[in-house]
């Protein structure tokens, strides 16, 4: 019997790519469910060490891919403008979050 994907939920803040024109917001995910998940999905990161994810934050819901970074060991979740304007996000902020990884 196959099992529906697992909703991961957590709490971060939302904060912008330091120097960056173009603005890219992200979250970083907790480093205790960055590797959990590593490990769970181990041989199945895409380009860029990516996951793709199904993100909740508010009403929205919306599909994309997070990047795990080596530096800082955790993955790192674009919060794309549309979404930002939608919820009136601001940096700073602290956002709830519920990712699903995609099959």
């Amino acid at each position: 019997m196959k099992t529906s994907p697992q909703k991961i939920t957590f709490t971060a803040k939302l904060w912008i790519w330091p120097g960056d024109k173009a603005s890219w917001y992200f979250v970083s995910v907790p480093q205790n469910i960055a590797a959990t998940l590593r490990e769970k999905y181990k041989g199945t990161h895409k380009g860029w060490n990516s996951l793709p994810v199904e993100v909740t934050v508010g009403e929205t819901i919306w599909k994309t891919s997070m990047f795990y970074a080596t530096q800082s060991k955790t993955y790192l979740l674009p919060i794309k403008a549309q979404v930002r304007k939608k919820e009136a996000l601001l940096a700073d902020e602290l956002l709830d979050v519920a990712v699903v990884v995609a099959p």
